[in-house]
């Protein structure tokens, strides 16, 4: 199993809980965001133009900032998913 797909059967199976993630952005900083899955505040039915999983991101709701944001999978370094964490960091 690649580590995208474990990092998203590992976000998938919080069931919408709080969780956090320490990731790399596109511009090479750390980012630290607590997140949720399966939030509908602000979803208006159109979808986006692209599959997301189907290049490794996922959209997750940031708690810090109340809006949606891609994560890439891939740049994942530490993950907190219910009382249990995860470590990819180099």
């Amino acid at each position: 199993m690649t580590k995208v797909e474990t990092v998203k059967q590992i976000i998938d199976a919080s069931g919408g809980n709080i969780a956090s993630v320490v990731f790399v952005k596109m511009d090479g900083t750390v980012r630290k965001m607590n997140f949720r899955r399966k939030v509908t505040k602000g979803v208006n039915g159109k979808g986006l133009k692209y599959n997301p999983s189907s290049v490794g991101n996922m959209v997750v709701y940031d708690m810090g900032v109340d809006g949606f944001r891609t994560l890439k999978l891939d740049n994942v370094q530490s993950l907190k998913v219910n009382g249990k964490s995860y470590n990819w960091s180099k």
